[in-house]
């Protein structure tokens, strides 16, 4: 039994190998998907990231994403477990690249849901940027904003909605070497116009 559950184990992390740097197929991806479909494991994080980076290489080798796989996700997006969401919204918005379809919860999670996760908030962040790199939504910009600004917030989610800002407005900060978001102070950020930039487009969106 303890061979049986170390082999299952072993074959997951190299599944989960190659669904990030090397090939796994469209029939492995699937059955990684019918497990997470059917599994009773509370926290089956491996076959999650299997999920998300098997459909990305699918995806950018011309396949398509089944409202199965997007199904199964969403579930996680919805959960309570803080690692697991936090993947979910790198999955949905960043690897599989449709953060339009989760700007209600983008909200919910940049003000902070109830259950006040941490690194589900940042990957939130993260994928709101993303969305605003492409889209105009005035009223979550100023929510980003007004995360950066509350020196009641935990440091590290400013520093991430410090990050956002600086990445959607196509700042120079994001491109200085060593730069990452553990090493900002937000009460004292490496460029100071991030914040006037942002709300200098938060002003224009508005006017329109």
């Amino acid at each position: 039994m303890a061979e049986d559950k170390e082999s299952k184990k072993k074959h997951y992390d190299d599944l989960l190998e190659r669904a990030k740097w090397e090939f796994i197929s469209d029939r492995e991806i699937g059955m990684v998907a019918q497990e997470l479909k059917t599994t009773q494991d509370k926290s089956p994080y491996t076959l999650l990231h299997i999920l998300g980076r098997g459909v990305e290489q699918s995806i950018a080798r011309g396949g398509k994403l089944p409202q199965l796989y997007i199904d199964i996700v969403e579930r996680y997006l919805h959960g309570q477990d803080d690692q697991l969401v936090r993947l979910a919204w790198w999955i949905l918005t960043i690897w599989w690249d449709m953060p339009e379809r989760y700007v209600p919860e983008m909200f919910e999670f940049i003000r902070g849901p109830a259950w006040e996760p941490q690194e589900a908030r940042w990957a939130a962040l993260r994928g709101a940027g993303h969305y605003l790199s492409t889209h105009s939504n005035a009223e979550l910009l100023e929510a980003i904003i007004k995360v950066f600004e509350n020196t009641e917030e935990d440091t590290y989610i400013r520093a991430y909605a410090y990050q956002t800002l600086a990445e959607v407005l196509g700042c120079e900060v994001v491109h200085m070497p060593g730069f990452h978001s553990g090493s900002i102070d937000p009460d004292n950020p490496p460029d100071t116009t991030v914040l006037s930039k942002a709300k200098e487009r938060v002003a224009r969106e508005q006017s329109i």
